[in-house]
């Protein structure tokens, strides 16, 4: 009977002890909570503070180099006459025909179409040795080298390109990327075209002549004309008529 008795009395003291541990325990929990709490809130209000920089100074520098690796140069001594400026349209059609068993020939076309503006320029050579100068009757008869056209310049966000048709037509639009990386050579073999020279041929005359009698001919009584020609023009606007100064 005495160790009965023994082991309630143990039973009963684990108990108040685990009823006296058990706020505790709670107490501290309670404590973790808070802490994670306020240090969150802590953790937010530091974040807010770095990103609109209200917590500290931010400075920021953005340095451009261009750096220069001159490989060629060439000393150029052309005399600029006239330029031109234009817009150019470049169409091109590309067909496909599919002959079919109990149908037939089937066709397909793609149509291109490229518009860009354009700045042409013409010159002529100044070297020694490629002009010749008489005066005779009091005209100054002037034979330049001849009508050269310089390098077009390309006004790229002017550039336009479009594809219509062409359902069988396979890579339309890589070969509209060709014709759009293809409008430097086009400009490039226009310019030299002799239709394209003769447009402006008669303003370039009417510069050069003005540059000549400006610079060489302005001081001289004698003089009572200039008539300049080209080397690349024929006969016949060579025979033309001098202007009158």
């Amino acid at each position: 009977m005495h160790w009965i008795k023994k082991a309630v009395e143990t039973k009963d003291r684990n108990r108040l002890e685990s009823c006296s541990r058990a706020p505790a325990i709670g107490t501290r929990s309670v404590a973790i909570i808070c802490f994670s709490v306020v240090l969150t809130c802590c953790i937010l209000i530091l974040s807010y503070l770095w990103k609109t920089s209200s917590l500290v100074g931010v400075e920021v520098t953005t340095l451009t180099e261009l750096f220069d690796n001159t490989e060629f140069m060439r000393q150029v001594s052309n005399l600029e006459l006239v330029s031109r400026t234009t817009n150019e349209v470049i169409e091109e059609t590309q067909q496909i025909k599919i002959i079919l068993p109990w149908i037939g020939p089937v066709k397909s076309e793609a149509e291109y179409r490229i518009s860009f503006k354009v700045r042409y320029v013409y010159h002529v050579p100044s070297e020694r040795g490629r002009w010749y100068f008489k005066f005779e009757d009091g005209i100054a008869h002037v034979k330049a080298p001849a009508l050269t056209p310089g390098e077009p310049s390309i006004y790229t966000d002017s550039i336009r390109a479009s594809r219509e048709g062409g359902m069988l037509v396979f890579n339309k639009e890589k070969h509209l990327d060709t014709l759009k990386k293809n409008i430097s050579s086009y400009a490039r073999e226009k310019a030299s075209q002799k239709q394209s020279k003769d447009i402006v041929r008669e303003h370039a005359r009417a510069s050069l002549e003005k540059f000549i009698y400006e610079w060489f001919l302005k001081d001289n009584p004698d003089v009572k004309g200039i008539k300049v020609t080209f080397d690349d023009e024929g006969a016949a606007e060579q025979e033309g008529l001098p202007r009158a100064l």
